[in-house]
């Protein structure tokens, strides 16, 4: 089941919201073109190189991830966004869903393999800023020409 679930990260900007279906009028979408797992920072890194950070956070998700995605989801073709702000000391700061599958259970597994990869290594001691947003998104069966 794993080699048909794809996650990919991105960096963006997160508010708290608790675990529930977020209504928007423009809500972001999963990118169907998206080839490969990545990560961007959106926000000022302050001159910090994050891509060895954004590699271990990646691999602690996604390893607790799996471990949560209910059996049910192999028949399912879904994306969750998650977003989320890590504090200096690699606790989670907020989190918001920024889009949701309509399957609670996919969405509960996306959200619990952020919680429970937390806590995260603190950020670099380099970094100043206050805090570092993450934007994940979670994929259930891409198409094959994505996956």
């Amino acid at each position: 089941m794993n080699s048909c679930i794809l996650l990919t990260i991105i960096a963006l900007t997160a508010t708290f919201a608790p675990a529930q279906n977020i209504v928007e009028q423009n809500p972001p979408i999963c990118d169907p073109l998206r080839t490969h797992p990545s990560a961007t920072i959106e926000s000022d890194t302050k001159g910090v190189d994050f891509r060895p950070y954004l590699t271990i956070v990646k691999r602690s998700v996604r390893d607790r991830w799996y471990s949560l995605v209910p059996a049910g989801a192999i028949a399912k073709r879904a994306c969750v966004i998650v977003q989320f702000s890590v504090s200096p000391d690699g606790r989670i700061a907020a989190m918001q869903y920024e889009y949701t599958s309509g399957d609670i259970t996919l969405d509960h597994a996306a959200w619990g393999g952020v919680m429970a990869a937390e806590p995260f290594p603190p950020l670099p001691q380099g970094f100043k800023g206050d805090h570092l947003t993450l934007r994940f998104d979670f994929y259930y069966n891409p198409p094959p020409e994505i996956a």
